[in-house]
């Protein structure tokens, strides 16, 4: 593992794994539908989806192994040989040039049932960020560019606890869908903080 994605796994938070999932129980996705993370990094929320039961996973990354996770620059679009029905990202777009984000938006869209991802919501300290962080006007105009009919764009579940380290989740779909959250989510910020801190070890 290089420098970097040593230092991005200590930094990624790990809650986010649980609005992935959750929004992909949402869209009706089972176990074997094709599942491909953008910038996948060294493979953590693969790894994460494989053990909740999502069997048909890959990914690419502009850091990748070639063998797990597919080398490519996302900047040049989506490659041709990448096909999947779910497209997943945990800050990804961050990283690109804005007008190939919204280019890779759409490419997604043309390919598959539905995009879901997390977005920066608070001042980052990676150096790699084209954009540090979006407000609510700037994740709108991204998501918008993709041109799904249906799109959601709300904090992550860690933003209710830690709002000083707000984050967006955001789902772009072919097909109507609502939001599931887990049962721990409604019941209180004290409890899901709890929650929150087991799950992820």
């Amino acid at each position: 593992m290089d420098n970097y994605l040593s230092w991005r796994e200590h930094q990624v938070d790990k809650t986010e794994y649980y609005d992935i999932l959750y929004a992909l129980y949402s869209l009706g996705a089972d176990e074997y539908d094709p599942i491909h993370e953008l910038c996948a990094g060294n493979g953590g929320l693969m790894r994460f989806l494989y053990r909740h039961g999502f069997h048909s996973i890959g990914g690419c990354d502009i850091r990748g192994d070639g063998e797990i996770i597919d080398v490519c620059d996302l900047n040049k679009g989506l490659p041709d040989n990448i096909r999947a029905k779910y497209f997943v990202f945990q800050h990804c777009l961050e990283h690109l040039d804005q007008e190939a984000a919204k280019k890779l938006l759409r490419q997604c869209m043309e390919r598959g049932e539905a995009v879901i991802g997390i977005l920066p919501g608070h001042h980052t300290r990676d150096p790699t960020h084209v954009v540090n962080h979006y407000d609510l006007e700037q994740v709108v105009d991204l998501v918008l560019a993709s041109n799904a009919p249906y799109i959601l764009v709300t904090l992550d579940m860690a933003s209710y606890v830690h709002p000083e380290n707000r984050d967006w989740l955001v789902i772009m779909s072919r097909k109507p869908f609502k939001l599931k959250r887990p049962w721990w989510f409604r019941i209180g910020y004290r409890f899901m903080r709890h929650m929150l801190g087991r799950l992820v070890r």
